[in-house]
């Protein structure tokens, strides 16, 4: 069965709201997908902002999904139910012009992600501090943010809420932001 690619595009896209502005958000389990995605990140990147928001979420330490993004465009790839392995995903991870940011990106590498990611440059790295502190720091206040879920969603599920949406993206986007910041004030 053959769908079109318009079609399967616009199946898994999400508009959530994250600090008051629109982010949308991509729940990709095929690779072709998820190269379709990542060209919408890139065109971020050519503008001018090569800096790439970055977070897995992992369920007892092997990784479920990978979430990237740029701007208010975000992917999440759902590892777990992966077809084929994204040729633009090594494209994406070997740009040497391209910052990622993201919480506890040191953990990240080490978790068992079936990806082959090679050098990552990093240039905001937000450990301990905790994303409201640094916020602060870089002059950002951001909104508190509410979940009405009581526990983390067990990542490795094939459907999502756009509640459940909005918290996997939530830690990426903010860093992206308070990344985006930072870079400016340099």
């Amino acid at each position: 069965m053959n769908v079109p690619l318009d079609f399967l595009h616009k199946m898994c896209s999400y508009e959530v709201e994250i600090h008051g502005v629109k982010v949308k958000a991509h729940l990709a389990d095929w690779a072709i997908l998820v190269d379709t995605h990542i060209y919408e990140i890139y065109k971020f990147i050519f503008r001018g902002k090569s800096l790439v928001a970055l977070d897995v979420k992992t369920v007892t330490n092997v990784a479920q999904l990978v979430i990237l993004g740029a701007g208010t465009e975000f992917l999440i790839i759902q590892l777990h139910s992966l077809d084929s392995y994204p040729l633009l995903l090594d494209d994406l991870f070997s740009q040497a012009i391209v910052c990622f940011v993201g919480v506890r990106i040191s953990d990240i590498l080490s978790y068992s992600i079936n990806i082959k990611v090679k050098i990552i440059k990093i240039c905001v790295l937000i450990q301990e501090h905790g994303l409201k502190k640094l916020a602060q720091a870089a002059g950002i206040t951001l909104k508190q943010s509410t979940f009405s879920g009581t526990k983390t969603p067990p990542w490795s599920v094939r459907l999502f809420s756009a509640e459940q949406i909005r918290l996997a993206i939530h830690d990426a986007y903010t860093a992206y932001v308070i990344g985006s910041k930072l870079l400016e004030q340099i």
